[in-house]
């Protein structure tokens, strides 16, 4: 499969300043614990380190596994982390991310660093962030109730704005790791938050967790630990690739599959059930057939076969065995899926409103209002629970 099309206007090139290096192996810096005398809460003052300004910290956001999350005022946030997740390695990572500011706000990457009144860092500032979690557009009930007008055309819209990001923080050599549907919220297809952006791989700081359903096979079966090893762009396209087909697909994941067992297990049994149509060389149409009698029950087929030839194309090559891009080293990048995306919208926009095309749930039935609360997304998570380490923002913040 080429890709065919061109992105709009002039690309960009990024300062050499703005960009951070390309390491090859993990920083010796010590992962161990550090001792820290108080860890602030609602209430209690912190105070940045390169501006010098005191602030309380407010109502409590977000929380997980490293700490907890506290509003500042409307457009800034901090998080103080946990005393057992403080360490040499996180802070002079916050330092190096907070050398190289991000300047796309949507983007919540760190500030500056915060201390106690030990003078002690406990945490950072970021730009807070508004909107659902991206998991919600999978839900039905939830896109009818929250969201009733939008169309398939939003949707590519949203995954457009997306990749955007993404494309902006690989041009800076930054590479997220954990991509998945829950570190990311969207207030409207053009307005999006990147958060837990602190466990972004960052030189030779790796990303330490990952989410088993937007993992490649190749990291799925070494068995090695994410703290302990530094990704690689093959390994984050797959992860967005994955993310994209989820979007598209309303939430069904590539490797679900008839008879199939969790996605995780399905990715390294590398059984991809969808066909792909292509004319050969001479002209002729082939079809890879294989596992069609592995295609999930309901709407699914129907959904596939509305994409336009060269998304399903796509992934076809990214995920199928047998595809182009199927080998992490040479696997679609960023920069090719807007190139992807762009035309599929561009098609969309020229497309009837009452077209099947572009409807977002085809095939599928509207869920009763009665029963709209009780409805949950198809999605589920299984994280790595040794590395369940990002805060999370409390889902059910309305916009």
């Amino acid at each position: 499969m080429a890709i065919k099309y061109k992105l709009s206007g002039k690309k960009q090139e990024v300062p050499q300043e703005e960009k951070f290096k390309l390491a090859t192996k993990v920083t010796s810096i010590p992962s161990s614990p550090i001792t820290v005398s108080f860890v602030p809460t609602k209430g209690d003052i912190v105070r940045t380190c390169k501006t010098n300004i005191a602030f309380y910290l407010g109502d409590q956001i977000g929380h997980g596994g490293e700490g907890n999350v506290y509003m500042i005022d409307k457009n800034l946030a901090c998080k103080i982390y946990s005393l057992s997740k403080l360490t040499n390695a996180k802070i002079e990572k916050l330092k190096l991310m907070i050398s190289k500011p991000i300047y796309d706000q949507d983007i919540c990457w760190p500030i500056d660093l915060v201390m106690n009144v030990y003078n002690e860092v406990v945490g950072y500032t970021m730009p807070i962030a508004k909107g659902h979690i991206l998991s919600k557009v999978q839900n039905r009930a939830f896109m009818q109730e929250y969201f009733p007008k939008w169309k398939k055309k939003d949707i590519v819209t949203l995954a457009y704005t997306i990749v955007e990001k993404f494309y902006y923080l690989h041009q800076r050599n930054i590479i997220v790791g954990d991509i998945n549907s829950r570190n990311i919220m969207f207030v409207s297809p053009t307005q999006v938050y990147f958060v837990d952006t602190d466990s972004y791989q960052i030189e030779g700081f790796p990303c330490p967790v990952g989410t088993n359903e937007f993992t490649c096979r190749e990291l799925l079966e070494s068995g090695a630990k994410f703290p302990e090893f530094l990704r690689k762009w093959g390994h984050e396209n797959f992860s967005l690739a994955t993310l994209i087909y989820v979007l598209f697909m309303n939430g069904k994941h590539p490797y679900a599959i008839r008879g199939g067992s969790d996605p995780a297990t399905n990715i390294k049994q590398d059984k991809f059930p969808f066909p792909y149509e292509a004319n050969n060389s001479r002209g002729e149409i082939i079809s890879d057939t294989r596992y069609s009698d592995l295609i999930p029950v309901g709407p699914w087929k129907e959904i596939w076969d509305l994409l336009p030839q060269y998304i399903r194309g796509a992934f076809y090559a990214t995920f199928n065995d047998k595809g182009n891009y199927h080998n992490p080293n040479n696997s679609i990048s960023s920069e090719s899926w807007l190139i992807l995306i762009y035309q599929y919208l561009d098609e969309l926009k020229n497309e009837s409103k009452k077209s099947l095309r572009n409807e977002i749930f085809p095939g599928m039935p509207e869920v009763a209002r009665s029963t709209i609360k009780k409805a949950k997304t198809p999605i589920i998570m299984h994280r790595n629970v040794e590395s369940a380490n990002l805060n999370r923002y409390n889902s059910k913040r309305k916009k």
